[in-house]
C-alpha cells in the first residue's frame, strides 16, 4: 500500500510515503517519524528459539541475543 502511494522502491520515497500513514492494528495505533521509528509506541522483535518466542530487541528489553544468520531450515 505505501510502496503503491511512493510510487516507487526508492528507500526515501517509500519513507515518506510511511510517513503519512496512520493506522489502527491488531497491535494498536501506528504512525511512523521521519526515521522511520513508529511514534505510538516501540514495537520489540522477536525470535522463535528452540521453540520458544523470545524478545531480541531493542536491548533494553531483549531476553535473549539474535541468532544470525539463521540457521538452515534442516539444522533448526
Amino acid at each position: 500500500m505505501r510502496i503503491e502511494a511512493a510510487g516507487s522502491l526508492e528507500q526515501d520515497a517509500v519513507r515518506a510515503a510511511l510517513s503519512e500513514l496512520e493506522v489502527d492494528t491488531f497491535a494498536g495505533r501506528i504512525r511512523f517519524d521521519e526515521t522511520g521509528k513508529n511514534t505510538y509506541r516501540s514495537m520489540g522483535a522477536i525470535q522463535i528459539q528452540d521453540g520458544d518466542i523470545l524478545v531480541v530487541a531493542p536491548a533494553a528489553v531483549a531476553v535473549a541475543d539474535v541468532i544470525y544468520p539463521a540457521p538452515g531450515w534442516t539444522d533448526r
